[in-house]
């Protein structure tokens, strides 16, 4: 290399130093949490300290400055950045989810994101609530997708459509990428839990899509890809979509387990139950729920650890996943936050009348965790039900892709 050479390498950091400079943030998250829920966003400045802590580098390529690590890179990260606030998690996932889309697809895509700006972050709508028609060369795309998160701190966007024939019948599904300039955000976010997350409302009218910001949307949650030549080497970059997607959770539900530990055990100096002389500290059932969320805590982490090595190791063998493991990744997943949250309830019982003051941070962290819960990839009336159904050795329901 010439000592003029515009562009070196920047030193990629181990997953522990990496992690020690997130955990960093636990506690300047925690703080501004009730901001970002009041506020439906969180700060711009927290994104940029998220971003120089290096968080969005993890799914990035290598060759633009990232840091290409593998799932459970992600779910230690985010595990950090959940402890402090939820909200701000699940931005984080769904930019790190956006980065890797990226990666998957076209070299002429990444340097379009990443070539005059490493650190530019991408928003992912993976839904196919689009409708795109083919012209020559690419596509002409419209729609509204709702449930944008990370919009507001995006500088691109990835977005699910359907393919339209001349005829106006459905060809195929297809992921559009487009810059955050060429759309329209409709601020419409106003719901129970993540309320920080700003996931709003992105509004497309007839705007042109090269051919290469495009991929198959059905061949990328499997994992195969027409830009299989072009895609950086790691092999984490042949994981199918929507397994990845799916145990990329694991690191928001463990940091807001442990977040419900760390806001409880602070209110309890000085605390006595109810009508009686005891502190809370010495009630054993209180002692009792707190040991049952700690091990619920450690049991998802092995699941975490379990899942995401089955997925690590599919995408390094060049395999894709076979449906019953991709109904088990969701079914873990499920299951482990259906765990949790129950866990959580009991301590928020524990915690009495002052657990419901919306100054406290239990509140805010019990709505995160139902509407984790309530996520499409996670609910468990639809996902647990397509495990079982691959139990009896029948065809789930729920499209497992």
């Amino acid at each position: 290399m010439s000592p003029d050479q515009s562009f070196i390498e920047p030193a990629i950091p181990s997953l522990a130093a990496l992690s020690e400079r997130t955990a960093l943030l636990t506690p300047i998250l925690a703080a501004r949490g009730a901001e970002g829920d009041r506020k439906g966003r969180i700060a711009d400045d927290l994104i940029e300290q998220i971003a120089d802590a290096g968080v969005f580098k993890v799914t990035q390529p290598v060759e633009f400055g990232g840091y290409e690590f593998t799932g459970i890179g992600a779910c230690v990260v985010t595990e950090h950045i959940a402890r402090g606030d939820g909200s701000a998690a699940w931005v984080v996932f769904n930019l790190l989810a956006g980065a890797w889309t990226v990666g998957v697809m076209s070299s002429e895509l990444r340097q379009d994101v990443w070539g005059n700006d490493k650190g530019a972050r991408v928003c992912t709508v993976q839904a196919p609530r689009g409708q795109a028609s083919k012209v020559p060369g690419g596509y002409r795309l419209t729609g509204k997708w709702p449930f944008a998160s990370g919009c507001l701190h995006a500088s691109w966007t990835t977005l699910g459509a359907l393919i339209l024939g001349e005829d106006g019948n459905i060809q195929g599904a297809g992921v559009f990428v487009v810059p955050i300039s060429d759309l329209h955000i409709h601020i419409d976010w106003d719901v129970g839990g993540f309320r920080g997350t700003g996931s709003n409302t992105l509004i497309l009218e007839d705007v042109f899509v090269p051919e290469h910001r495009t991929g198959q949307l059905m061949d990328m949650l499997q994992g195969i890809n027409p830009y299989e030549g072009e895609r950086p080497a790691t092999p984490y970059y042949g994981t199918g979509l929507s397994s990845l997607f799916t145990v990329g959770i694991f690191g928001t539900l463990l940091g807001l387990g442990e977040a419900v530990i760390d806001a409880y055990t602070a209110t309890l100096p000085g605390r006595e139950v109810a009508y009686t002389a005891s502190s809370q500290a010495e009630s054993e059932i209180i002692q009792m729920h707190l040991g049952r969320l700690r091990m619920a805590l450690h049991a998802v982490r092995q699941l975490s650890v379990e899942r995401n090595a089955v997925i690590d190791e599919a995408a390094i063998a060049g395999t894709p996943l076979p449906p019953e493991q991709k109904a088990l990744v969701r079914a873990t997943v499920s299951y482990a936050a259906r765990l949790v949250l129950e866990e959580s309830q009991n301590i928020m019982s524990d915690a009495g009348g002052r657990g419901l003051a919306e100054a406290g941070r239990l509140p805010r962290i019990l709505r995160d965790l139902q509407a984790m819960n309530n996520h499409g990839l996670v609910n468990p009336f639809q996902v647990l039900a397509a495990y079982g159904a691959t139990m009896v050795g029948l065809q789930p329901k729920l499209m497992l892709a």
